[in-house]
This record gives C-alpha cells, structure tokens and sequence, in this order.
C-alpha cells in the first residue's frame, strides 16, 4: 500500500467501502521497536532509510494504540528476536479469545472521528414513550428494593422476578423500575443484560468487565461477576431469561448493595423466589384503550373510548399487540374501521411489526408468539394447538382427566347405532394424550410443562383447588390461524367434551358439566358433531337451562337420525323426545307438544301403550297441555297414565310417585286445591323417605306442596317449605339455575300474600333478573317474572314506576310471536286489573285488550 504501517489507511478505506460497521479486532503485525531514533555517524543511505521506516510503523502504532487502548480490540505483535515469549504467548491468547467471543464492537466511524475511543457498556433499551399501568407491580417491586430492610434476605442480592407471555411488557416494567432507581441511586450503576442464551449472557458480562479499559481487556465473565459483587451499590436486568437450560443463578452476584431484575417467559422460574415473583398479565382494560388512543393520537371522547375498548378487548388488552394496532392506526387513521380489519385480515396485522413506528417494541407478535411455540416438542405443540380450540379462560384439568380415564370412548346416551369415526377419533387422543396407553397425570404435566415455561398455557386454581389452564386469546388467535373447521383437532376437542358427559337426572354432575359448556358454546363445533355427541351436548346444555344452544344440537341430532335411521327408528324417536323437552324450555310450549305427540305415536308403534318409555311420554304430554291452558286434558291425561302405572307397575313404583305429583298440579288448576294439597303432602313424605331431601324430585314437590299451601291461605307452613325449598335448590344446582330461581319466585309470591312487599319485591326482582340472563327478555316466564315485579310495585304505591314497567312489559309481549303460555296471560289480566282498581285505567285496558287479542275472546 506504499505505507510503512498501513494500520490507519486501512481504517479509513474499511470506512469508505463498509460505512459504520463495527471492528471486534485489529491485529497488526510489526518488525519491531527501533531502540534509538537519533541517526548514528556510520550509518548509510540504506540503513538511515530502514531507521525511518521503523520510526513511521512505530508512530503510526502508537497513534492507533493511544486512540484505542481502552477499547479492547486493538493487538500488535512485532517480530523481533528479543521479544518476551512469555508476553507474545499472552498477546495471542488475547487475540484467539477475541475471535471466539461474539462481543460488542467499535463502529469505524468513531474509530477514524475521534481521537480517543472510550470503551464502554452497550446502552439499555429506551422505555416506549407511552407506558401505561403497572402500578401494582411497580409498587410491590419499589417496596421490595427500597424499603431498606433486608433481614428476609441477609446480605443476599435483592432479587425480583417478572413473568409473563411475549408481548406482555415486562421488559418495559424493568425499564420503568431502572429509571426510579437511578433517580434515586445516581451514582450506582445499572447493567441491562441478554440473558436469552449462555453465551450471549457471558458475552455481555465480559462487556462490562472490559469497559473498564485496557487492563481488563482479557477479564472473564467470572471477573466481572466479581467486581459487581465487590460495588457498594448496583443494579443488573437479565432479561429475556427465558432458556429453561440455562443456570442463571450462577451468574448472579452476592452482594449487599445488589438488585437484580429478572425478565422471562419461562414461568418456572419463578420457583428461585417465589415470594418475589410477579405474574405480568395483560393490562387492565382501562390502561389498554388509553395505551391505544394515546399512541395513535386520539383523542379520549366517549365514541373513541368505546371503539379503543373493543379494539383493546380483542387483543386481549397485550400491550405489544395494542401498541402494534396504534401504530398502523396512526398511519392509516383507522380507529372506526380497525377493529373489522382485523377481523377480516387477521394474520397480516398480527404479522406485522414497523420499529419506526411502534418505538421500544422490537418483533411483531405472530414473530414473539412462534419463537415460544418452536421451542416447544412435537407432542407438545399438538396439544397447544387442540388446547386452542376450548374456550381460552377456563380449560378445566378435570375434563381431561374424565375423558382421558374413559379411553376417550365413553358416550353417554346408549344409541343403537355408533358413529366408527368416535373410535379413530379416540385411538388419535390416547396417542396424544396417553402414549403409554393409560392416563398418567405425570405424563401430561411433563407435555404441559414446556407450555407453561413459556406461558403460552398459564394455570390457575378455583374453588376447592379446582385447577384450569388458560390461553392468551392471541396465542389462540395465532394458533387457529392455519387450522380449517374441519380440522382434526375440531373433531378430537369435541371427543373430549362428549367424552366427559354423564347423564343424570338429579344434577349429580351439574357442577362439572358446567365447566365444560364454555366450550361448547365457545366453539364451533355444531357441524362436526355426531348423533351420539349432539345428544351429550344438547343434555348438558338443557341441564343448564341454556336451551337455545340445546335446541340447535338437539334438531341436529335429529336431522342426522332422520337422514341414517329414519323417522321411525328408536333413535330417531328418542332424539324428538328430548328436543320436544328443550322447546319447552325455550318457551315454545306449542311446538314441544306437536313434538310430543309424534313421540307418543312412535313409542306407541314400538313399544305398545302400556310400555314405561309410552307412559313417560304422556305424563310429558301431561305437562304441555298444562302450560297450554288445556287444564282438563291435562287432568284426563295425568289420571290415565296413573291408572295405567298402577297396573302395569305398581302402588310402590317410584313412577307412580311421581305421576301423582304431576296429578297434583293438574288439579290444582281446576280448583281442586286440597285434594292436590293432600297428595303432594303424601308424594312428599314418601319420596324424601327414599331419596332425602337433595333430589330434584323431592324439591320439586317440596316447592309445589309450598304454592299449594300459599293457595289455601296456609302461608306459614308455606314459607318453611319453600325457604327450605329455595335454600335445597341452591346447593343442588346453584343460585342462578333456573329451579332455583323457580323456588325464589314461589317464595316471593308468599311474601306477596302476606303483604311483606318490600321483601317480595326484593325476591322478584331477583327472580326477574336471574331469568333474564338465562333466557333473555322474549320468554314468557321471564316475562312473567316481570309482571309479578310490577305487581309488588303495585302493592308498594310506587306508580310511576309500575306504569313505566307494564308499558315496557306490553311492548316486549307484542314483540314476541305469539306466546300460547297460559299463565303469562293470566299474569297480564291480574297486573291490568290491579292497575284499574289504582286509577291506571289507560295501561291496564291496553294490557287486558292485548289479552283477549291473543287468547282470541
């Protein structure tokens, strides 16, 4: 190159050709120190020339060294006979561990711009400008390093721990803790580390050591480790610690002015300090939308708040997500239109990441999501991926473990004919669930373990230690992306709820049936169900008093039967049998009776008249004529099916038991109130003997025995039977089931009689709202409910507000289509003339023309 020492031409071209990129070492070869630089007398032209040439290499080395001896990167070795074997061996040690050690360089812009380069520490990520919440954490972990007190610890290093899916912001919880350190720790220095690997942590270590200038250039993470620990006061990040391989600890310094801040989606390493540990979930709700309109430059009007909290809501309030949705909203001014864009174009957006405009937040979160999953084993990603498709806040071990214990073959409804995918779909979830060919709770938390260090699953308990998983819903948005609805897992998840089902007619297993209805109403499962499943699925729904999806199941089930079987076939009959009874539910009196009728034909053809499978369809049939108003036939039915079961069965049969309740009942709207006084008192009695009192058999007649006594002016043997009643029903199905909620309204109505107002009112108005959520405000018993509210407002003077109610109620019955429920009318007619006899002539003449409009008299 025509230079003696070409080390800073060198420099300057690299400069031109590769602009700022980084040199981790400079090796220059020398041929050594000339001793004198003063020319002798005999030296001659040659000699005087060489002398000068070694003074110019010489010069141009120590102009480098001087300009570099700080950094770490710079090495010479001269050639010279004289030299130090001991300090040559040295030097190329230094220079082979440069090579080796992916460490931090010295860009070449500041290398040819300034005329000493100080070595120093990467600086640390900048917190996003917009951080929001985090003040339960922040102040748990202000208490926990400032507080002063460290007698829990010794002299131990003050360690805290934050957890949490990708995207979650606990990186940037450490950063706003960093700051409030500093602020309050000037001089004290503060290290953000890479701990995603071994190496890469140590790297970072020996950065730290080596910044310290040129005699520490050869130091080892261990020295730095050492010389933290020996600092009066300091602070360390490891973030991102996410590697279940690595020892973190060991990396850790002891010290009595030590803090440490670790970051990881491993939540098993919490384990290390478990009173110090903080779960970062998602953020509030609240902290979510402000995230988001702040970020995008909106401003907070009531509209924008309400758009934002949708947005918010569907991303499940991850701040990376949010702060990813602000940005393209920023750009695209699309804060109305945003949410249906993300709907529609689901996995670009989640794809996407833009640094420039989303600052702080490195990786889109399809990118932070697949880089948790790919750690995960083969087994274990299928089981996420089927784990997705439950519903995402409330996947309950307990269905697992059911199903699993059944071989995932078990179906709960005896049917003549079997669907053969139910096995292959069986035989798929042992090889997953059960390889070793029995359920095994400790393999299934080894395949669940990978899931939860990365907190792709996360684990919670309830009540009675009841143990669910949950997932981020944008874990499972991501996950279901390549996954079709007909997909296998559809199939596999569906095995699993039907699976677990077992039918009953006591609500032995309503509880835990309840945990599995989330997911069926959650999924959409409804096309790949088989008769068997469809059958489960409508029975636990219908147990729940969630009857509408029961219905859709239930008319599946019977199209699939009709489509395979026929319409005559025992399936096929059994299939309108229970659908009949989910139309009743749903208020559909009328429908579920001409259903009924055609199960009566079909058991009749089958089985005979005097067979129990007939006999049970026309007690059935019994209670539609009831809520019809059709009260003789229903008397004429109930006293023919008895007549019937008497012979066939017995006195003693628990069936004839239960015909002479529903008797009861039927007489009791004829107006034969003490016959059916004295057999519901005799039904009671009787069954309670055999079956106690928590039997929805018993509670049922216990509850009708109380209204009767309530009719014929008994009201306080009536309301200890139905305080008992209503207190029976919610131990056995809970407090907002439908039974339950029965039992209140009977009570109430009691409390009525006897002009306690204030307290049947308070009872109604329950009652109302609990049916309400069950099955909204077109039912005729929630409207019902309704009215006997405005009769205590009624009762109570209270007017204005009874007026505003029965116009309301008038309005919601002239919505409905049609209802044929007897007693709704027969609420309206008493609300229309407790209204006249209060002045009210105009609603109650509207209430009572709408009743004889739809009774048609």
């Amino acid at each position: 190159m025509g230079y003696a020492n070409p080390v800073k031409q060198l420099l300057k071209e690299a400069h031109l050709h590769f602009g700022e990129a980084e040199v981790g070492t400079l090796l220059s070869l020398g041929t050594g120190k000339i001793e004198n630089s003063k020319p002798i007398d005999t030296e001659n032209r040659m000699q005087a020339m060489a002398r000068q040439v070694t003074l110019d290499a010489q010069r141009s080395h120590e102009d480098v060294y001087e300009r570099l001896k700080e950094t770490g990167i710079y090495f010479r070795l001269n050639e010279s006979a004289h030299m130090d074997e001991g300090a040559v061996s040295d030097t190329i040690d230094e220079v082979v561990r440069s090579f080796q050690v992916d460490s931090h360089g010295i860009s070449l812009k500041d290398i040819n711009s300034v005329a000493k380069v100080e070595m120093s520490f990467k600086p640390r990520p900048s917190l996003t400008r917009n951080f929001v919440g985090r003040d339960d954490i922040l102040d748990k972990l202000y208490e926990m390093h400032f507080s002063g007190e460290r007698s829990s610890q010794g002299v131990s290093t003050l360690m805290s721990i934050l957890t949490g899916l990708g995207g979650s912001g606990k990186t940037q919880i450490a950063l706003k803790f960093a700051l409030e350190y500093e602020s309050r720790h000037p001089a004290a220095p503060v290290y953000f580390l890479d701990a995603r690997s071994q190496e890469r942590l140590e790297t970072e270590l020996e950065t730290i050591i080596r910044s310290r200038g040129s005699a520490y250039r050869s130091r080892t993470h261990q020295d730095a480790i050492d010389w933290i620990a020996g600092q009066e006061r300091w602070l360390l990040i490891f973030d991102n610690a996410d590697d279940p391989s690595l020892r973190l600890f060991d990396y850790i310094p002891n010290s009595s002015g030590g803090h440490v801040l670790i970051t990881s989606r491993n939540d098993l390493v919490r384990v290390q300090a478990p009173e110090n540990s903080h779960k970062v979930d998602s953020l509030s709700l609240g902290d979510a939308s402000h995230l988001l309109l702040v970020s995008s430059g909106y401003t907070a009007s009531p509209d924008n708040l309400t758009k934002a909290k949708e947005i918010a809501r569907e991303l499940g309030c991850l701040p990376l997500a949010v702060a990813h949705a602000a940005g393209y909203i920023t750009i695209h001014r699309c804060l109305d239109t945003y949410l249906h864009l993300y709907r529609q174009r689901r996995r670009e957006l989640l794809s996407r990441s833009d640094p420039n405009v989303v600052q702080g937040r490195e990786g889109s979160v399809s990118t932070t999501i697949q880089l948790s999953f790919e750690r995960l084993s083969t087994q274990a990603r299928y089981l996420l991926q089927l784990f997705s498709l439950f519903h995402a806040t409330s996947i309950s071990h307990s269905i697992i473990e059911k199903a699993a214990l059944r071989n995932f073959a078990f179906t709960p409804f005896a049917l003549q004919v079997q669907d053969p995918s139910e096995e292959e779909h069986a035989s798929a979830l042992m090889a997953l669930i059960c390889p070793s060919g029995a359920w095994s709770e400790f393999d299934f938390n080894e395949m669940i373990q990978q899931c939860l260090q990365y907190s792709l699953l996360q684990i919670i308990t309830g009540d009675g230690a009841t143990k669910y998983y949950t997932i981020h819903v944008l874990v499972q948005s991501w996950l279901r992306l390549d996954l079709p609805q007909d997909h296998l897992f559809q199939r596999l998840l569906i095995r699993i709820l039907a699976c677990g089902i077992t039918a009953d007619d006591n609500y032995e297993n309503l509880i835990f049936h309840r945990s599995i209805i989330p997911h069926i109403e959650g999924a959409v499962v409804a096309l790949n169900t088989t008769i068997a499943d469809s059958f489960a699925f409508g029975f636990v729904l219908e147990e729940a008093r969630h009857s509408l999806p029961a219905v859709q199941y239930l008319e599946r089930a019977l199209v699939l039967c009709i489509e395979a079987l026929g319409d005559t076939h025992p399936d096929t009959i059994s299939a309108m049998g229970r659908l009949a009874a989910s139309l009743d539910s749903c208020g559909e009196f009328r429908a579920g009776m001409e259903l009924k009728l055609r199960v009566l034909q079909g058991r009749k053809r089958l089985f005979g008249e005097e067979h129990p499978d007939t006999l049970r369809v026309m007690s059935n049939l019994a209670r539609s004529f009831d809520w019809l108003g059709m009260y003789e036939e229903a008397v004429e039915m109930d006293e023919l099916v008895l007549g019937l079961r008497r012979r066939v069965q017995g006195d003693d049969h628990p069936d004839v038991l239960l015909t002479l309740a529903n008797l009861a009942v039927s007489l009791k709207k004829v107006g034969r109130l003490e016959e059916a006084v004295e057999l519901e008192a005799e039904v009671l009695k009787i069954r309670t003997q055999l079956y106690g009192e928590n039997n929805v058999g018993v509670l049922t007649v216990m509850g009708n025995l109380g209204y009767s006594l309530c009719e014929i002016g008994k009201y306080e043997d009536a309301l200890v039977l139905q305080r008992r009643s209503v207190e029976l029903w919610r131990g056995l199905a809970g407090e907002d089931h439908a039974d339950t909620l029965s039992a209140i309204a009977s009570l109430a109505h009691t409390l009525a009689a006897l002009k306690r107002d204030e307290e049947a009112m308070e009872l109604r108005s329950k009652a109302f709202e609990g049916f309400r959520s069950i099955h909204g405000i077109h039912h005729p018993v929630t409207l019902l409910t309704k009215i006997n509210y405005t009769l205590s407002l009624c009762a109570m003077d209270r007017m204005d507000e009874a007026v505003q109610s029965s116009r309301s109620i008038l309005r919601t019955a002239t919505q409905m289509s049609g209802s044929d429920y007897a007693a709704l009318y027969e609420g309206m007619e008493n609300l229309s003339q407790s209204l006249a006899n209060l002045g009210e002539m105009e609603v109650g003449d509207d209430l009572h023309q709408f009743v004889i409009r739809m009774r048609g008299f």
